[in-house]
């Protein structure tokens, strides 16, 4: 009970798109791809899924040794976006090419798709997105600011959460407020994305739902592969 207790406020504490600079950076292809849920609907071959532990593996093992190369510079005296920036998004860039290899078109836009599903209201604020809306500059200052209210509701939130338990000592009460933040963060993206929509045009809502596609839930169950274990069957 503890340790799911604790890993439950841990992942809600974690940075979320709601606390997350804005636009937050997209979901790596690696990260979504590991999911066997959207392999099969991408309708993976046996040969993409080889091909795909392949690359798979050989990006874990970069990115690991890109953070603790940011690690050691940030102990350096570095700072953490610099050090982010230098070491670990050249291997980011350069492992959602990768990915895309391995892909063929139908699979690159549907993927695009679950992306901009799960990144929610920042999608928004991704330069693809905004040129295939045609996002005003009057509709980019607005989202931003819905954006920022959507932020501080939560970050308000998380300031109280972090005075009332300073400790992660069990209780009932802390049981409480980790589920109520957790439910707060999925209200408020709700509501971001909500007011967004409401101020596109007709032919931008039509726009936005084609980027979206067909809705896709990743099941709970679906924990994706490691990078030493086969792929799920």
């Amino acid at each position: 009970m503890m340790r799911a207790l604790l890993f439950a406020m841990i992942a809600w504490q974690v940075p979320s798109n709601l606390l997350a600079e804005y636009p937050p950076k997209r979901e790596l292809l690696m990260n979504l791809l590991e999911l066997k849920s959207i392999r099969n609907e991408l309708n993976f071959t046996p040969e993409q899924t080889m091909a795909f532990v392949k690359v798979y593996q050989h990006y874990r093992q970069k990115i690991d040794e890109g953070r603790k190369k940011c690690l050691e510079m940030i102990n350096n005296g570095k700072d953490k976006k610099e050090a982010d920036s230098e070491f670990l998004l050249p291997i980011y860039k350069a492992s959602d090419e990768s990915f895309k290899q391995v892909l063929n078109p139908d699979q690159i836009k549907r993927i695009g798709e679950i992306q901009n599903q799960q990144q929610g209201y920042p999608a928004l604020a991704e330069p693809t997105v905004i040129q295939s809306l045609a996002l005003t500059d009057e509709q980019k200052k607005l989202f931003k600011s819905i954006a920022n209210d959507a932020k501080e509701e939560v970050s308000t939130y998380e300031r109280d959460f972090r005075k009332r338990f300073p400790s992660d000592f069990y209780s009932q009460e802390l049981k409480e407020a980790i589920t109520a933040g957790m439910m707060l963060t999925v209200t408020v993206d709700r509501w971001a994305l909500k007011m967004m929509v409401s101020h596109l045009t007709d032919k931008q809502k039509q726009a936005w739902q084609e980027l979206l596609g067909k809705p896709f839930t990743i099941p709970a169950h679906d924990r994706g592969i490691g990078p030493e274990l086969d792929p799920q069957k």
